[in-house]
């Protein structure tokens, strides 16, 4: 059995192969153009490095984060339900899911059957997801990994009280003129947990029942990860690649759904 789970995000594309055994193979993609071309081109280098055609493929499951076509798939299937499959593949325990990525941050919370209790999404504004903080660096002429080292020396924070990304730069930018100005350490601990005050703040929409999963590009990065165990209050459980799960869950839908199945809806089919 051969499955691949496709999700398109609002600046990358990520793929997951599931076979038998498990994952064997992830990639990402950055999206320069449109959707669908992106997904071809990740679908192509998926078959390639492990020697498959399209033939072989016994289904392809994709999820859109913006709700569009996925006119690549045998298989379409909403953000939340992959996101909750991909979870529990994980970690079958967990209760709620957040996810953290470019643009949105998304939470799930299950009932005591893990099934889905409640969601909820951000709205689409920069300052809630990992666009936040690529915006900031850049303003300061850093890359995300030296931001988050320079936070991480710190255990001190200054407080970013600005919750949109232009007030915020120019927050930060003002701390400049202080006598004497803080610590570059502790005004870039203080942005990591104003993102993770706002992503903890979204839990007040839906509750927070432990364990959490912390998911999503964002959760990446050791300086969010720090402020947000702290301000959660709750076991938070960390995987090796957090920015695949949405697409590893739609991966475990088609696969769920062939062994459910007498056959798969490419058999005989030839495409």
């Amino acid at each position: 059995m051969k499955i691949i789970g496709i999700d398109i995000g609002s600046i990358a594309t990520k793929l997951v192969l599931l076979n038998d055994t498990g994952v064997v193979y992830r990639e990402s993609l950055s999206i320069s153009e449109r959707s669908e071309t992106v997904a071809a081109k990740i679908i192509e280098k998926a078959l390639q490095a492990n020697s498959l055609s399209r033939d072989s493929i016994d289904l392809i499951v994709g999820t859109s984060r913006s709700g569009g076509d996925a006119p690549f798939a045998d298989m379409k299937k909403g953000l939340y339900m992959c996101l909750f499959k991909g979870a529990l593949e994980l970690f079958p325990d967990v209760k709620t899911i957040i996810d953290v990525g470019a643009e949105n941050t998304t939470i799930v919370t299950l009932d005591k059957e893990s099934q889905i209790k409640d969601f909820t999404v951000n709205d689409k504004c920069a300052a809630g997801g990992g666009v936040f903080l690529e915006a900031i660096a850049k303003a300061m002429g850093l890359s995300l990994d030296e931001m988050a080292a320079e936070a991480m020396k710190t255990e001190k924070t200054i407080d970013i009280a600005s919750t949109c990304t232009i007030f915020a730069e120019q927050e930060i930018l003002s701390y400049a003129f202080e006598d004497p100005p803080p610590p570059r350490s502790e005004i870039l601990a203080g942005l990591h947990e104003s993102l993770a005050s706002r992503v903890v703040g979204l839990t007040g929409k839906v509750g927070v029942i432990p364990p959490v999963l912390l998911c999503g590009g964002v959760s990446l990065n050791p300086a969010f990860v720090r402020s947000f165990k702290k301000l959660i209050n709750a076991e938070v459980y960390l995987t090796e690649a957090p920015q695949f799960v949405v697409a590893l869950g739609a991966a475990v839908i088609g696969r769920n759904y062939i062994l459910n199945s007498k056959e798969s809806p490419h058999a005989g089919s030839g495409n």
